[in-house]
């Protein structure tokens, strides 16, 4: 997260069982040039989907004792239009994968 009031100065939030940590400073270096290209407005993000997303990639994957380990939320650097993605990891006993999803909730790919 970019705070409002300092451009240069950019965050880290994890979301741990209904918790949000204490911001960590991201430490930009070099990308500060590139900042505006791999920030987004959380606006258009609908927060809602992710209990949705998590189901569906549970159900895509089919892993053996599957777990959720990550859902990212990030802007897709090989899209021309740099859409923001969803990216829902899924942890399993023998395997591991991830879904991706657009940010509307439409699956882009899968990959196990």
């Amino acid at each position: 997260a970019q705070d409002p009031k300092k451009s240069d100065h950019v965050d880290s939030y994890k979301l741990w069982a209904n918790k949000v940590e204490r911001p960590q400073p991201v430490r930009l270096g070099s990308d500060k040039q590139q900042l505006q290209q791999v920030l987004f407005s959380l606006d258009s993000v609908d927060f809602g989907l992710v209990p949705t997303l998590i189901k569906r990639a549970l159900a895509e994957l089919k892993l053996e004792e599957s777990k959720v380990s990550n859902v990212i939320l990030e802007r897709d650097g090989s899209s021309p239009q740099r859409e923001p993605i969803w990216r829902v990891y899924v942890m399993g006993s023998r395997e591991n994968g991830f879904v991706e999803f657009s940010v509307t909730g439409e699956k882009r790919r899968s990959i196990q």
